[in-house]
């Protein structure tokens, strides 16, 4: 085989190489590079993909969280959610697990952003706040504390 022919070859796999990079990191280039919006755009009409807000976790920060009670197995539970990223980043789910006096789970409850009226976008410095109203199935399910999870699903 020729020098040429090996070039050649190697440009070819460096190009489609640069090609995959850009689609599989395309959100964040998006997010980061707003300029490139008609390049990304137009890659994606012709590589059949599409471009997602940018889901950046370690962004998102509990700002506050608490649990009150309000009456009859019922309780209260705010959560304060606050991007401290410099971009504008996905708003995420929210896993709320009340746990007994050993820390074992009582109850689980998966929280969509899009349920509460959250923003679908975060943009840098913003608070979502939201208020839930917990009812338990019985009064004999005691819990002592929770845990918050914040994820992409």
């Amino acid at each position: 085989m020729k020098p040429w022919g090996l070039i050649a070859w190697a440009m070819g796999g460096i190009l489609a190489l640069l090609l995959q990079t850009t689609l599989l990191f395309k959100d964040a280039w998006f997010v980061q590079w707003p300029a490139s919006q008609s390049f990304l755009t137009a890659l994606c009409e012709w590589g059949v993909c599409t471009i997602h807000p940018y889901e950046k976790i370690d962004a998102v920060v509990i700002d506050h969280a608490a649990i009150d009670w309000s009456g009859e197995a019922q309780w209260v539970f705010q959560l304060h959610l606050r991007n401290s990223a410099f971009v504008k980043v996905a708003t995420p789910w929210v896993e709320l697990t009340l746990t007994d006096a050993d820390d074992k789970p009582v109850m689980r409850k998966v929280l969509d952003p899009s349920a509460w009226g959250a923003p679908k976008l975060m943009s840098p410095g913003d608070i979502v706040a939201h208020d839930l109203l917990l009812q338990l199935k019985s009064n004999e399910l005691g819990f002592v504390g929770y845990r918050l999870l914040c994820f992409y699903p």
